[in-house]
């Protein structure tokens, strides 16, 4: 079933929800930014928890949107498997699916689980017992660009990222705390921005991935890989926001942006850019595109 997430997520205003994001790299952080966008301006009552917490037993329980569900040695799968049948409810926000058979077929009548592309939706139709299925567009695809754009990105708001490491490392809060790698390459954002931008000059990006989904395409000498460079954690508002800052306005500085990275592309059409979209590893950026992309005029899909 085809569902539009705000008018979804309209059912649970007036009642307490629990949210963890799904962990990633820089794509992540704009899945993130526009899911607590998309909660506020609902008027949503959540509060984001600890994803290694044993159980989150009688409460309604948010998971990010995201990849991560693609094998069951994957933290998401190991997450939802430990903690799905305590739950009054459990909300997988829209996802790509795949290799999680076992986990699927163990999900109960309290599960949604949201597709972000018609592949993985009638895998996880065929696969699913009692849990409930539906397709939706990414969460990025909501996403607010100007705010963030034009967002506080000061010393002092980083500082202030530093000291919800502290506290939830001191055990003095029960959120998660942003990893230690990420704190560190949030106080050196610009510097890995100019990196980038001395790496990538003109007005077009290359921005190829270099990771496991990659494909045998030959990366031009000035490739960037926006989305690892840019890993600065999804684990707080605060992070997330300042993650998708610093992402957006490093691709805002380019009129073409040649990428497989799906968040590459969408935060390019987003901006407004000439985006040429090419396949990942496996289905994801062409169903994504088939299912939500494909009649946005500035993005074109290359085989």
């Amino acid at each position: 079933m085809e569902i539009v997430l705000k008018e979804f997520l309209h059912q649970f205003r007036g009642q307490p929800l629990v949210y963890t994001p799904n962990p990633g790299n820089g794509g992540d952080a704009l899945i993130a930014a526009g899911t607590y966008q998309l909660f506020d301006e609902l008027g949503l009552d959540f509060q984001i928890v600890n994803r290694d917490l044993p159980n989150y037993d009688g409460q309604v329980l948010i998971y990010g949107g995201g990849g991560n569900l693609g094998l069951m040695k994957n933290f998401s799968a190991r997450m939802l498997s430990r903690v799905h049948q305590g739950v009054k409810r459990l909300v997988i926000l829209p996802h790509t699916i795949k290799a999680v058979t076992p986990l699927l077929s163990e999900f109960g009548a309290n599960v949604d689980v949201i597709c972000r592309e018609r592949i993985s939706y009638e895998y996880v139709k065929g696969s699913v017992r009692q849990a409930n299925v539906y397709l939706a567009d990414d969460m990025a695809l909501s996403l607010k660009v100007a705010p963030l754009l034009s967002l506080s990105h000061s010393w002092l708001d980083k500082l202030s990222v530093g000291a919800e490491y502290s506290l939830s490392k001191g055990k003095l809060s029960g959120a998660q705390a942003p990893s230690l790698s990420s704190v560190r390459k949030l106080f050196i954002a610009e510097r890995l921005v100019q990196g980038m931008r001395d790496a990538a000059k003109g007005d077009v990006l290359n921005a190829f991935r270099t990771d496991s989904e990659k494909t045998d395409i030959k990366l031009p000498p000035d490739n960037v890989d926006v989305s690892e460079v840019l890993t600065l954690g999804v684990e707080t508002r605060r992070l997330a926001y300042l993650a998708s800052h610093y992402f957006l306005s490093f691709l805002n500085h380019y009129r073409v942006i040649n990428t497989n990275r799906l968040h590459v592309c969408i935060g390019g059409v987003l901006l407004g850019k000439q985006v040429n979209f090419y396949p990942n590893s496996y289905y994801k950026c062409r169903a994504v595109y088939d299912y939500s992309l494909k009649d946005r005029p500035s993005v074109v899909l290359h085989e």
